[in-house]
């Protein structure tokens, strides 16, 4: 990671704050960048876990802390998107496995107090992420139906996110 200046030049020398890392996103926060992580580890020959984690940066780019455990599966994991809304930051992300794929979310707020990783698709027959956006005021989750349908249709849902996500999420 590197600071960069207005100019868009890097400000130091790069270096690695994470390695591993097989999915990520950015997003900004008041004195800096928040940087939501994918890392997988096999825990044998047949069996991998995808961890999603989330780390805040200061305004150099230096880690503040250890990376914050959001959440992890057993199911393949590919994407994770991240979304500052409210006071909060939204994370989310497709799992993809049986019974059947779900985009799930997750929130941290500025002191780093975690709300635990739920489904948003639940008994949608299928769910993949297209995307979380936010602001000041809340946000929108976008998804479509992995389900079959006809061929170039795509079936794609909005959810808002409230600016005060409650305890149990959306």
């Amino acid at each position: 990671a590197a600071a960069l200046e207005p100019d868009g030049r890097p400000r130091g020398l790069p270096s690695a704050i994470v390695h591993g890392v097989v999915g990520w996103q950015t997003v900004p926060t008041p004195n800096g960048a928040g940087l939501a992580m994918l890392t997988r580890r096999s825990t044998d020959a047949t069996k991998t876990t995808t961890s999603i984690s989330w780390l805040r940066l200061d305004a150099d780019a230096r880690p503040l802390g250890s990376p914050l455990a959001v959440g992890s599966s057993t199911q393949r994991v590919v994407d994770v998107d991240v979304a500052g809304v409210g006071d909060r930051f939204v994370l989310a992300w497709t799992t993809r496995g049986a019974p059947e794929p779900a985009v799930m979310l997750a929130s941290v707020d500025a002191d780093g107090k975690l709300t635990p990783p739920q489904s948003a698709t639940e008994r949608s027959g299928g769910a993949a992420l297209v995307d979380v956006v936010g602001g000041a005021h809340g946000g929108v989750l976008a998804w479509e139906e992995t389900t079959h349908l006809a061929r170039g249709t795509r079936r794609l849902h909005l959810v808002p996110i409230p600016a005060s996500l409650p305890a149990e999420g959306l």
